[in-house]
């Protein structure tokens, strides 16, 4: 009930799915149907009872088969009741396998690979996560099913040196005294290295503001969906992290997001605006070895694509010829740079905030400037054989002076500049579409 109630109210998915009160309805229902079998003997019920039992718990199994194929992780279903649902279903299970008297279900979880599994279950449950994240596409190369082979396969290798060595001799009383002393030792040892080797590099998928922050997020997908991967600012970054990455099985496509926060192309390497604002294109020629994608997907759609940049010695603004023809020659740079392995570039246009507080004294200005930048990304995008250009701009922003705010009751951007957990999404599902489309066919995507 806590969980629902908070999740109506707007609490975030991570406070949600962490808490210990939130989360305790399944512990105590496993801890109530043990209590049951326990003081009744798991003893065995009449023979229609027997059935509807039965019948309940392959109901329960097909209902958690669905929740883990078709239920994304940070859906809202889930903790408006998907939870409560799924921690019901799994009880509903093991109060068939666990009752006495035979069942379709216990026949079919009863197979030696699967007991065997559940015996070396807990120590898999806690050595994946690290293996998982040590074994990522960046560090090997692999991606699909070759990866997810490899990662179960350690994890279970793993587990089961650390059943037969480790978890036994504890359970059965043979580590004690000086032994015992250095296991645990050695086990701690080894857990903290695992943990600061398997993670290095890892980065909080939520885009957070601050500096230097990657997202690492990566989906198999159908091995036969393009491959699309996301470049630029913290707009990017935001936008895979909440829109593309989720939805991509339902869009189509496999995703990789190296949005960053701060990235620019419009500062020298070796000349950054502050600490957190930087030339970030010297990052994108691995990324393209590496994930080889066939779409490239750019944008900046932060208020860094219009701030002064100095050239020959003075600021210069959007829609001044200097400002226009750097981000020209950058923009052109960066298609080459991106198409080398044969992807096409899809450069998308930056619609501008829709409060003005964002803009300055001038918003018309701003707007205007914006514009401009916006003008040299369809240029570039419609005179580049590799390039293509969709008005993402005008899709958020479809009058002057006018922004959408919501859609469908949806609130596009939070804080007016990133789309958020609720606004990627429809961003995502309008866009993916036009991004195929003008990259597969050349035709430039519909407004």
């Amino acid at each position: 009930a806590l969980m629902i109630v908070l999740a109506l109210t707007g609490t975030s998915h991570d406070r949600l799915y962490l808490g210990t009160d939130t989360r305790a309805a399944a512990i105590l229902f496993g801890a109530g149907l043990a209590c049951r079998q326990y003081l009744t003997g798991a003893s065995s019920v009449r023979p229609a009872h027997r059935q509807l039992l039965s019948a309940s718990g392959l109901l329960g199994a097909a209902v958690l088969a669905i929740a883990w194929i078709k239920i994304e992780g940070t859906s809202d279903v889930l903790y408006r009741g998907g939870f409560l649902v799924c921690g019901l279903a799994a009880t509903t299970v093991l109060l068939d396998i666990t009752t006495v008297d035979t069942s379709p279900l216990k026949r079919m979880l009863a197979i030696r690979p699967l007991r065997w599994l559940g015996l070396i279950s807990y120590g898999l449950y806690l050595w994946h996560w690290p293996i998982f994240q040590y074994l990522h596409t960046d560090r090997f190369g692999l991606h699909g099913w070759t990866l997810v082979a490899v990662r179960v396969a350690a994890s279970i290798a793993v587990a089961a040196v650390s059943y037969h060595l480790l978890e036994l001799p504890i359970r059965r009383g043979a580590l004690r005294g000086r032994a015992a002393t250095a296991v645990v030792s050695m086990t701690a040892g080894t857990a903290v290295v695992a943990l600061l080797v398997g993670t290095m590099g890892a980065i909080d998928p939520v885009p957070h503001v601050g500096a230097g922050q990657v997202a690492k997020g990566y989906t198999a997908g159908p091995s036969s969906a393009p491959r699309l991967m996301i470049v630029g600012d913290s707009v990017a970054l935001s936008l895979g992290v909440d829109g593309l990455l989720p939805l991509s099985r339902e869009l189509g496509v496999r995703v990789v997001d190296r949005g960053l926060i701060g990235c620019t192309i419009m500062r020298d390497v070796d000349d950054p605006l502050t600490a957190d604002i930087s030339n970030c294109s010297p990052r994108w020629p691995g990324f393209v070895r590496r994930f080889r994608p066939d779409i490239v997907v750019v944008l900046f759609g932060g208020w860094m694509g219009i701030l002064p940049v100095k050239v020959d010695g003075r600021d210069v603004f959007p829609c001044e010829a200097a400002w226009q023809r750097r981000w020209s020659e950058r923009l052109n740079s960066a298609v080459t740079a991106l198409s080398r392995t044969g992807a096409k570039v899809v450069l998308l246009s930056a619609p501008v905030p829709p409060d003005s507080r964002f803009k300055g004294d001038n918003p018309r200005r701003f707007d205007a400037r914006q514009d401009c930048s916006n003008r040299v990304l369809s240029d570039v995008g419609r005179k580049r054989p590799e390039a293509r250009f969709v008005d993402l701009a005008r899709f958020v922003c479809p009058a002057d002076d006018k922004c959408r705010v919501r859609l469908d009751g949806v609130v596009l951007r939070d804080d007016a500049l990133h789309f958020g957990p609720k606004g990627a999404p429809v961003i995502s599902r309008w866009l993916v579409p036009r991004i195929l489309s003008a990259a597969r066919f050349g035709a430039h995507a519909p407004r």
